[in-house]
């Protein structure tokens, strides 16, 4: 399997900011109000985590080649695109189904906190697309 899509800079760099904000929120939330709450929060920043790593395990396997002789399967820009399209679909499938998983079988869910570190996340990981890959002298 190819992970060379899955450890890219803008993915990188966003999964850090993610883990960095959830763990802030996580602490904030169980400093103020309890176990709950900071679970809650944890299962929305969660949701979103796993489905971003889940897509880009799926899109590194596809490489785009216009000439011959490169690595991965080739495939035409149309196709490229189509799949990216369908794996975004899968992604934000996969995100509201872990969120509504999570809400159905955590007893104890706090919703309006679950779903404010679900939208948080979405919108740090949007964030991936501003991301420079940078030189290449650059980390």
């Amino acid at each position: 399997m190819n992970v060379s899509g899955l450890l890219n800079k803008p993915l990188r760099t966003v999964l850090l900011w993610q883990l960095l904000v959830s763990a802030g929120m996580f602490a904030c939330a169980l400093a103020l109000s309890g176990v709950p709450a900071a679970v809650s929060m944890l299962i929305g920043s969660l949701a979103v985590g796993i489905s971003g790593l889940l897509a880009s395990l799926t899109l590194s396997s596809f490489t785009l080649s216009s000439q011959g002789g490169g690595a991965g399967r080739k495939v035409s820009a149309t196709q490229v695109v189509t799949v990216a399209l369908l794996v975004e679909l899968f992604r934000i499938t996969l995100m509201l189904m872990l969120l509504v998983f999570g809400l159905t079988f955590y007893e104890a869910a706090q919703p309006g906190l679950m779903i404010a570190a679900f939208i948080v996340n979405v919108v740090i990981f949007s964030m991936a697309f501003f991301v420079r890959e940078g030189r290449s002298g650059d980390r």
